[in-house]
């Protein structure tokens, strides 16, 4: 234990005697001999890759740096990590971990979720982080030109994906696991909501906000060349596809319109 503790003392990211560092290191000599199974673990970094990569090191890819977890304590030993330290930079890769574990399409969100695992400081470290993302923007995309390549592979890696969610984790997922996503509680959409500050941000925001001439017409060529998208559902949910999938559909045994829906009260 003592070996763990002081290496990642060395690091300079944490205090010894915070007790979320105390609990990581426990963890971890708990699983050391943990097993490699199929959908059922991954590879941690005791001493995570982040510290390597932002201090221009070659990251520890050694037997002795690496123990596999379950997802439940993978999302625990990136919890710990983040309460454990002080610096936002390394909170917030951490709360991204946790964020990636817990999008992993092997992961039962029913049996492993906030609530079940006690992270009661979660909604506080991801609004952190959030803020963090908004106050840095080399952690976003915006003004990164992509090739026409890249574009054309994230367009089609992403094609035909719906989002689902369960009330505290959203998926973007492909349409023939939807089935199976449903009857496991979620529903459609995103789980987003925004709040009244956000709101009223988003409103004022618009207030006095005109369109040029040059984009109105940008969109209306854009929209000439779209090929026209239809709704069509069955028995448990809507999608919208192209015009010239419709009749591969409706063989199938869809029909035209979207589902109606259906409120949570009635």
């Amino acid at each position: 234990m003592n070996n763990i503790l002081e290496k990642l003392i060395r690091t300079n990211l944490f205090d010894a005697e915070n007790q979320y560092l105390k609990l990581y290191v426990e963890l971890i000599i708990s699983n050391l001999n943990q097993e490699k199974i199929k959908f059922k673990t991954q590879e941690h970094h005791i001493i995570p890759k982040s510290y390597y990569k932002d201090n221009r090191l070659d990251v520890d890819n050694s037997k002795d740096n690496l123990v596999n977890l379950l997802y439940k304590d993978h999302i625990l030993a990136h919890y710990y990590l983040a309460l454990a330290s002080t610096d936002k930079l390394f909170r917030y890769q951490n709360t991204m971990a946790i964020q990636h574990v817990f999008g992993n399409k092997h992961v039962n969100c029913e049996e492993i979720n906030i609530s079940t695992l006690n992270l009661d400081s979660y909604q506080s470290l991801y609004e952190e982080a959030m803020q963090h993302q908004k106050d840095n923007a080399y952690y976003t995309h915006k003004g990164r030109k992509r090739s026409q390549e890249t574009i054309e592979n994230l367009r089609m890696a992403n094609k035909g994906r719906i989002y689902v969610n369960n009330g505290e984790v959203t998926r973007m997922i492909k349409p023939d696991e939807l089935d199976s996503f449903l009857s496991n509680g979620y529903m459609l959409g995103r789980n987003y909501s925004p709040s009244e500050e956000t709101k009223e941000k988003m409103r004022k925001s618009s207030v006095g906000h005109t369109v040029s001439e040059e984009t109105k017409e940008k969109i209306k060529k854009k929209r000439a060349n779209q090929e026209m998208g239809i709704w069509v559902s069955d028995d448990t949910h809507s999608i919208k596809i192209k015009k010239s999938e419709e009749s591969e559909y409706l063989s199938n045994g869809w029909i035209r319109g979207r589902k109606p829906w259906k409120s949570n009260n009635t």
